[in-house]
This record gives C-alpha cells, structure tokens and sequence, in this order.
C-alpha cells in the first residue's frame, strides 16, 4: 500500500459464494498453520513494533513494492522503529496442494500512537508465504491498496471448500513451471493487445477472483469485475518475475503496467495470483493494479 502496508482487525463482510467455506479450518491442517503465522506477524507488529515484525517475518528473498518491486528485508532493516499502531486479520486465505505455498488478504487499518484517535487510513494487503526448509512460514511478496474507510468489524476467514485438507500431488519442477506461468502471462497479455475484449479477458479469471484497485474496495462479483476490465480496456503489462508451488496448482506473477488511455493515462506495477485445477489452464484468482504516484 504504497509507503506502508495498511493492516487491521476490521472486516469487510462480502458476499463469497457456495464455495467457500466461512469457518476455521482444521486444527491440524497446513492453510491453519499459515493462518497462525499471519496472526502472529500482526501480534508481533502490536507487541515488538512494525519494523521488527517484517523484519522477523519476511523471507530473504521477500518481495515488496515501493512502488516498484524491490527486496523488502533490507528495506525493513534500514528503517527506523516507526510511531505507528498497526493492527491486521486475515479474511481470506487459499493454499496449493503441497501444503508449502499459499496466500492470505485482508481489510486493513493504520493508525498512529495516540489512543483512542481516528485511523489515518484503509486498505488491503494481499501476501504470499512461503514454508522455509526448517517449517517456518515466512512471507515471500506483499503488496497491497488503499481503500475508503472500513465500516464492519466482523471479522471470519474464509478460503475455498477443501482447501484445508491434505491433498495428493506429484512435485513438479518450479523453475520449469515459474518460466512456463510468466510466459502464459505474457501471452495472455499479447492475445489481450489484440482483442481488447472483456470477454476473452474473463475467459483467463477463475469463479470467486477478487480484484484490487487502489482507494476502491476489492471486487469479485462478475458484474463488478467486468466494469474494472472495461476500465483499463488499453492496458497493456510485462511480467518480471513469479513462482509456482511444488504441486504446480498455484503461483503469481508481477511486473509493469500502463494504460494508454487519453483521458487517464496510467502505469504502475501489478500482481497476479493463478491458481489451476488438474493442471489446465492457469486462472486468475487476485489481480492487483499498484499506480505509481503522480508526481508533484
């Protein structure tokens, strides 16, 4: 979310569909214990401050974006302890079926150290974690956008219908499979330049897909969705860079974006999430649009 990744335990209460289920999942299953680890992280920015929480959480590798993608670590350890309270709680989560790989978002809130004074603002993060060789869940990329205020506090996580039971895979190779999910990307986005149709945009997003959009709540109904794609109609993207998950169900994508468009030209970077079922076509299930700031 631009300077900052905004975080809260402030719910938006959205309508998700058959497919979802809206309980805890099982004590015992991998999507719990990365739920945990993302509690935890915000548990720790509360307690030991938002620096050392990052620092503390996310993976040497970690991407973050400011706006650009850049290595987030050493961006975190370069910082001074900063004067803010921080607060967050996960609302929706899906992992792949290796049980090593996942993602986690939520409604966000960022407030500063006086009690009882109005939150400075709203959004939405939206992270990838990673199980590291030694088991621990460490965040690989985090992103995120502003949203308008947050009205609910009703906070329950959901994830899709048996996502918290152990699955079967055969490992794939994810170098292999990373190169092959960006030049899908990549293809998509030149079949798209030549189309331009919102129907032929959609045919590449998966039931349930949740867009971001900055200052904008997040979206998944079809009708909303539609509206965004109509919206950057001239958008045209590079992938940089991505990962797949060793069951190759699951992976992300990110890079650079402009929208060419007369009246709101724009660019900025993106993230995608795909997701894919017995390995088919990859299908988009969280697309965020990161505008880089106008300059003053």
């Amino acid at each position: 979310m631009n300077a900052f990744r905004f975080s809260a335990i402030i719910f938006i209460l959205l309508s998700f569909g058959k497919c979802l289920a809206a309980q805890e999942p099982d004590s015992s299953s991998a999507l719990k214990s990365m739920i945990e680890a993302e509690r935890a992280f915000a548990r720790r920015a509360v307690t030991h401050g938002v620096r050392d929480a990052f620092v503390e959480n996310l993976s040497d590798e970690a991407i973050i974006f400011r706006p650009g993608p850049v290595k987030g670590k050493p961006v975190w350890q370069e910082r001074k302890p900063l004067a803010l309270m921080i607060r967050w709680e996960p609302e929706y989560v899906d992992i792949a079926a290796s049980g090593d790989f996942g993602y986690s978002t939520g409604p966000a809130e960022y407030l500063g150290v006086k009690p009882l004074t109005p939150a400075i603002g709203y959004g939405y993060f939206i992270s990838i974690w990673t199980k590291q060789p030694d088991g621990k869940w460490k965040v690989a990329l985090d992103i995120g956008t502003e949203a308008p205020k947050l009205e609910h506090t009703d906070i329950k996580i959901h994830f899709p219908f048996g996502a918290d039971v152990k699955k079967i895979f055969a490992q794939i190779s994810t170098e292999t499979e990373k190169t092959s999910l960006i030049g899908f990307d990549e293809k998509f986005n030149k079949t798209y330049t030549k189309n331009r149709t919102v129907e032929f945009f959609l045919k590449n997003v998966a039931p349930g897909a949740r867009f971001y959009r900055e200052g904008k709540f997040p979206v998944s109904q079809i009708d909303s969705i539609k509206l965004l794609v109509l919206q950057m109609a001239d958008i045209f993207w590079q992938p940089i860079d991505g990962a797949v998950a060793l069951s190759g169900d699951m992976g992300y994508t990110y890079g650079s974006y402009k929208i060419q468009s007369e009246d709101k030209p724009e660019e900025g970077y993106y993230f995608r999430a795909w997701k894919r079922e017995n390995m088919e076509q990859w299908k988009i299930v969280i697309d965020v649009l990161s505008p880089v700031p106008p300059q003053k």
